[in-house]
């Protein structure tokens, strides 16, 4: 079996990194705009207002206002690459953010729908079943299996998700306890024969762990 990271931690680890390099953002955002009042002879108080004000509206008021002014002074070439070295950080720094907010938001909605399916609609007919899902986590689908006789299944699947992949097994039921028969994880359409024998529970079950938008569809064939 895989084992995966629990959501949990892997949200914590991605709030936590977000949190950070938004405040090395705010640092670097005060800084430049700092270091460009002070050789353009405007107040330093607009590193404080471009950091208070949200959405980065701030920033966007000191641009308009800096326009007006003029770069004076000996040291204009050095406080320009200061200038230059800064614009770069902080572009790392917001794409950065961005893509930590990407992360966030995904692992996010993963614990919301951690454990269960959410289905968009399914059919379930006597020898088939076949579903399209937004997200199928942990919990598995279990179609139930019986017959009188022994019996051949040609069991047929097929499925595909955006994330992720579903998992086909078959299991035979023994008192309280299971006996696993056959385990499908990778593939993505296939086909597999088993002999069932008479009057023994058998369970076909469908799962998968933090699939996301897809659907599928097994049938099952008797001979």
């Amino acid at each position: 079996m895989i084992e995966f990271a629990k959501p949990f931690v892997v949200f914590e680890i991605a709030g936590i990194t977000m949190l950070l390099t938004f405040i090395a953002l705010l640092v670097c955002v005060a800084s430049w705009v700092y270091t460009d009042a002070k050789t353009r002879g405007i107040s330093k108080w607009w590193s404080v207002i471009a950091i208070v004000l949200p959405f980065f509206i701030g920033v966007l008021l000191y641009m308009i206002r800096r326009s007006n002014k003029k770069i004076e002074g000996e040291h204009t070439m050095k406080a320009m690459k200061k200038q230059k070295i800064t614009l770069v950080v902080i572009f790392a720094s917001t794409m950065f953010v961005l893509l930590s907010g990407f992360a966030f938001v995904q692992t996010l909605d993963d614990m919301w729908r951690a454990g269960d399916i959410y289905l968009e609609n399914e059919k379930k007919g006597e020898t088939s079943y076949e579903a399209k899902f937004l997200s199928w986590d942990i919990a598995g689908k279990d179609i139930e299996l019986e017959y009188a006789k022994d019996t051949e299944v040609t069991f047929s699947y097929e499925t595909d998700a955006k994330r992720g992949n579903l998992c086909f097994s078959l299991y035979e039921r023994q008192g309280e306890g299971i006996r696993e028969l056959k385990e499908i994880c990778e593939s993505k359409k296939g086909t597999f024969k088993a002999t069932l024998k008479a009057n023994e529970k058998y369970v076909f079950n469908i799962s998968g762990v933090l699939v996301k938008d897809g659907f599928v569809k097994v049938n099952w064939e008797i001979k």
